[in-house]
């Protein structure tokens, strides 16, 4: 009977013991290398958003990414000689629940421990006849890069502007889902992605210092 209830014991202890906590990642370096030129802009981090849709099982989601730099140097009325570069810390992501967050970091996704950090930058920027904007260039992201077309619009009061860009993409254009998540079983593949940048234009002294 002492048998008994001590290996009853024993199992409750194992039982009761926390899960296995999710590994810590180091800080990101999101440092970017200012920009110069007579349009460059301060970008809010904290009042701008990068954010993505999916679907689980057949249910849409939406995530965010927590931490990120820009670099702009866009001169509104000519803007060909601009250009954006964007750092997103992937181990940042937030997508509603640890467990997500914990898949999305994991090596079958995002591999974070390797590829931290997602890059944009700018080759080539043009406004079209409607008053929008393209911005084309490269998005790096598992060590994969890829031509992409990034279509924006922009609203400004003064030197104040808000830029608002969405762009969709297949996850496995980047190898975001491996293994198990080769197929859309559980994540689809389409991923579409907004960015709201709130940024002042610099004093055209101070920029082109």
């Amino acid at each position: 009977m002492k048998k008994l209830i001590l290996a009853g014991l024993l199992l409750f202890s194992a039982c009761a013991k926390d899960p296995p906590s999710e590994p810590t990642y180091p800080v990101t370096d999101l440092k970017i290398s200012p920009l110069a030129g007579g349009h460059v802009w301060d970008v809010d981090t904290t009042n701008s958003k990068i954010t993505f849709e999916f679907l689980e099982k057949g249910q849409s989601f939406e995530g965010k990414f927590d931490r990120f730099e820009i670099a702009i140097n866009l001169n509104l009325e000519d803007p060909t000689s601009g250009q954006i570069t964007a750092l997103i810390d992937l181990v940042s992501v937030d997508a509603g629940t640890d467990d997500r967050n914990k898949v999305l970091r994991d090596s079958e996704m995002f591999y974070v421990r390797e590829h931290p950090v997602a890059r944009f930058h700018s080759e080539d920027i043009v406004r079209l006849p409607d008053g929008s904007y393209e911005a084309r260039g490269e998005l790096s992201l598992k060590d994969i890069r890829k031509a992409i077309v990034l279509p924006f619009s922009i609203t400004h009061n003064g030197r104040d502007a808000i830029a608002m860009a969405r762009f969709d993409m297949n996850r496995l254009d980047y190898r975001v889902g491996t293994g198990s998540f080769m197929d859309d079983k559980y994540v689809g593949y389409p991923v579409s992605v907004q960015i709201e940048v709130r940024a002042r234009e610099q004093d055209v002294e101070k920029s082109l210092q």
